[in-house]
């Protein structure tokens, strides 16, 4: 017995044990019933609480990966979702939650400890690597505090994957290459999109490429095929994932511009200390400290660092982290960096383009750093080593040395590790909401806060949980829950309805309407809910100090179709006159009649356009006084494009006598597209912008004047030119049909019987996404946007059975092959290296029986 406890002490099993002992001590504040604080941390169980549902409802061998919203929680920490369903058939889903993040925690100090030891062959430098790497401040803030869990999984993978491939590099053996492939696939399948490509990937390229240049002449063909089968191993059993997000690439445009990351970048000494000043971030946790000695420690980081070079100057290994930390840093300073590498790549990278936080890129200067303070503690020992001084071997120096640095590496970031693991509970009005909403039926509809934001508007309470966010948890769905793979379009819809809450009043009954949403939760503790008006179809159903939910009477299904009646043109020419003028904007578009694109028998009016500038504006403006108009018309346009143009966008524009403008943007998302577009809005979804008017309501018989914008959007002073054929521009009278049959067969597939009299637009009020489609009659229809976020099938007079359903990409499933082919390849490559060592082993068994008899 004291032999295996003396084995114990010595093994290397002590030191990962103790930092996961640390670790747990640092997270006791989670030991508690209570949420954890960051928003995304809740976000994520509710998406798993959602998946659960879903494979409750339709068995676990159903393929997910064909409807949309089962797709969405795949395509940010995908596995990780699945992970926290299965701890929570165990706890709960907060006990699940804080359990599965602890596990990433710790062993993201575990697997820096061994990556360290490879390196450095001592454990002291190790152990001190370890708590340096789970302590980076900006690490608790980012992962902890925000639950920005996916990029936990990567924090905690990264040094495995550097580990697998230094193995695989000094012995590629079959058996280590495969490690080493697995692993980077388990970094692209738990951690962020973000990861591979613009985080880490480029990194571990530069690591390969300075492996291969530290290898011989001679191992120079052996390391590149060793290069290439980790990446091709890793790519192909995740090609399920990240293939299909190829088709966002092939219509990319730049979501962010640099300006956008203004508010997300560290100054030279933010970068330097890891702590970065954001505004999602606590003031108690980045905030100034008013003593001199803890802005000290805040520097102890770096200085380790700096030792450690200086201590293993000769190390090639300390010069690849130094550089890494170098670039690092002038991509996390973003535009304030004196040479500007972010600006360059967010530019003309796509990938970087979609990268708002330049901050991001600490995480992996936390690893450089943790590396390097490992090389540090390492060059001390070997100096003390070499010192005979009775009294320091009397003191046993190093481990004074290791108790003191890790004492001041915890006291380092005390502060931000109070505040990452700080938990909340919800008020008595929220538990009482969140009661009242929970106990409604299950019906099809949703359920939304009227501002369509799930976390608070200030940013000292950003962590303030919405009830309608805990419902999610319940199985029920809110806005914007239920959306197919990519909820972008709907996401751009709730940032302008948010925009125009800002500016003012607003009317939201129709949108909440047509949104399908039943029950709306009022928080009235938001500046922004007194601008929020709803109309005599909303009724209040429960009230407290602090929130109001109110019952819609007048909520749309699932499923409704459309028709146009009533047909009113707007003349955009008679003769040879264009009744059409220019507006507004930095240079008036030239415009004249053309029989090259039209539908009706009459010319189109061709408007040509020349931007020079970013964000240039032009609006062509048309006289609709003699036209009347009613409560349930709408703007019908049709216009042609030559091209695609996802950097210009149509706007729409009623104005009223006073000069009151009420407007939308109707392709704000991806811009104008190739060929005929066909719009048609209702003007009851018209936001205000500009009023005089003292009702904030559109006086119908007030409307004297249609604009139509076209504007270019983006950070390119590239000069624009091209041309749009307006073919038609009336009012029509909608008829709503609601009565429509349908059966929700499976998320992602209705079965649905309609009669239409006349040419007819059936929607469904799923996110508007190209993969669903309408089968009828043998035939497919395919989706078109309408009403900036939703599907729309046009369908001629008659009667059908209809399914709409959403189907598999190509990429998608060209990227379910791809994947269970490496499998089933690495799955019998394995079987048949057992088969193999057990014939070897029973191969050897006869002759060793042999050799023990001889020598008996």
């Amino acid at each position: 017995m004291k032999r295996a406890i003396h084995l114990f002490s010595t093994s290397r099993l002590t030191d990962p044990a103790l930092l996961i002992l640390i670790c747990v001590a640092v997270a006791s504040g989670w030991l508690n019933s209570d949420f954890p604080k960051g928003h995304d941390a809740i976000s994520t169980i509710c998406s798993a609480a959602t998946l659960k549902d879903f494979f409750m409802s339709h068995g676990l061998l159903f393929d997910c990966s064909s409807y949309g919203t089962v797709s969405s929680f795949f395509l940010d920490s995908r596995l990780l979702h699945c992970l926290l369903l299965i701890i929570n058939l165990l706890l709960t889903w907060v006990a699940a939650a804080k359990l599965l993040f602890f596990i990433l925690f710790a062993l993201s100090a575990v697997s820096a400890y061994y990556y360290t030891y490879e390196l450095t062959r001592s454990r002291p430098a190790s152990f001190i690597a370890g708590l340096a790497y789970v302590f980076a401040p900006y690490y608790l803030i980012e992962v902890v505090f925000e639950g920005h869990w996916s990029f936990g999984a990567q924090y905690m993978l990264t040094p495995m994957v550097f580990l697998a491939t230094e193995k695989a590099f000094q012995q590629p053996k079959i058996g280590r290459l495969i490690l080493a492939g697995l692993s980077l696939a388990l970094l692209i399948a738990l951690g962020h999109p973000q990861t591979l490509p613009i985080l880490v990937g480029p990194f571990l390229v530069l690591y390969m490429l300075f492996r291969i240049w530290l290898s011989r002449k001679e191992r120079l063909g052996i390391n590149v095929a060793t290069c290439l089968f980790i990446f091709l191993t890793g790519l192909a059993l995740t090609a399920f994932w990240w293939l299909p997000l190829l088709r966002e690439i092939s219509y990319f445009r730049a979501p962010y511009t640099l300006e956008d990351s203004e508010s997300y970048k560290a100054t030279f000494l933010q970068a330097v200390t890891l702590r970065p000043s954001l505004d999602c971030a606590p003031s108690s946790a980045y905030g100034a400290s008013p003593f001199g000695m803890t802005t000290v420690l805040r520097f102890l980081p770096f200085i380790l660092a700096v030792l450690g070079i200086v201590l293993n100057r000769k190390n090639k290994y300390v010069w690849f982290f130094s550089a890494s930390i170098l670039i690092t840093w002038l991509l996390a300073m973003g535009s304030a960096s004196p040479i500007p590498v972010f600006s360059f790549v967010q530019r003309y990278v796509p990938l970087f383009s979609g990268l708002r936080t330049p901050v991001r890129f600490l995480l992996f200067t936390s690893f450089a750093y943790a590396i390097l303070i490992g090389f540090c503690v390492k060059g001390i020992g070997e100096r003390l080593g070499h010192v005979h001084l009775r009294k320091f071997q009397y003191c046993k120096a190093l481990p004074a040395v290791l108790v003191l640095a890790s004492f001041i590496l915890m006291a380092n970031t005390w502060c931000e590790a109070r505040a990452a693991f700080s938990t909340f509970t919800l008020s008595a009005d929220q538990t009482g909401a969140l009661n009242f909403l929970t106990e409604q039926g299950n019906g099809d509809y949703r359920i939304a806060d009227s501002v369509f934001e799930s976390e608070a508007y200030n940013s000292e309470t950003r962590h303030y949980g919405n009830p309608i966010y805990w419902v999610f948890a319940y199985g029920k769905e809110t806005l914007p829950g239920g959306l197919p793979e990519s909820n972008r379009y709907t996401t751009n819809l709730i940032e302008s309805l948010r925009t125009d809450l800002n500016s003012g009043s607003l009317d939201m009954s129709e949108w909440l309407s047509l949104l399908n949403v039943k029950y709306t939760v009022v928080d009235k503790t938001d500046p922004l809910s007194s601008n929020v008006i709803l109309d005599e179809n909303f009724e209040l159903v429960w009230s407290s100090q602090t929130i109001d939910i109110y019952e819609n009477h007048s909520v749309k299904p699932r499923i409704f179709s459309f028709s146009n009646t009533n047909e009113r043109v707007i003349d955009l020419y008679d003769g040879d006159t264009i009744n059409l003028s220019y507006a507004e904007g930095t240079q008036e578009p030239m415009l004249s009649l053309s029989n090259d694109y039209h539908l009706s028998d009459e010319s189109t009016v061709k408007s040509s356009y020349h931007f020079t500038t970013a964000y240039d504006y032009l609006c062509l403006e048309a006289k609709v006084e003699g036209i009347s108009f009613s409560q349930n018309d709408a703007i019908h346009l049709v216009f042609y494009s030559q091209y695609d143009m996802p950097d210009v966008h149509l706007s729409l524009d009623l104005f009223e006598r006073d000069g009151s403008r009420y407007d939308v943007v109707l392709d704000a998302v991806d811009g104008i597209k190739a060929g005929w577009n066909e719009v048609n809005f209702p003007i009851s979804l018209l936001s205000l912008r500009y009023s005089t008017d003292e009702n904030d309501h559109l006086d119908l018989d007030q409307i004297d004047r249609v604009w139509i914008g076209v504007g270019k959007q983006g950070d390119s002073n590239q000069t624009r030119e091209f041309s749009l054929y307006f073919d038609k521009l009336s009012v029509v009278t909608q008829e709503m049909n609601t009565n429509i049959e349908y059966t929700n067969i499976r998320p992602g597939k209705y079965e649905v019987h309609v009669n239409l009299e006349s040419p007819s637009y059936l929607v469904l009020s799923e996110a508007y996404h190209p993969n669903w489609v309408a089968r009828v009659n043998a035939s497919t229809i395919h989706s078109q946007i309408i009403y900036q976020a939703l599907n729309g099938f046009y369908l001629e007079p008659g009667e059908y059975d209809i399914t709409l359903e959403f189907v598999n990409s190509p990429l998608r499933t060209a990227g379910n092959v791809i994947t269970v082919v490496a499998v089933l390849l690495l799955g019998s490559f394995a079987v048949f290296l057992l088969i193999r060592m057990i014939r070897s082993r029973r191969h050897r068994q006869p002759h060793a029986d042999v050799s023990n008899i001889l020598k008996n």
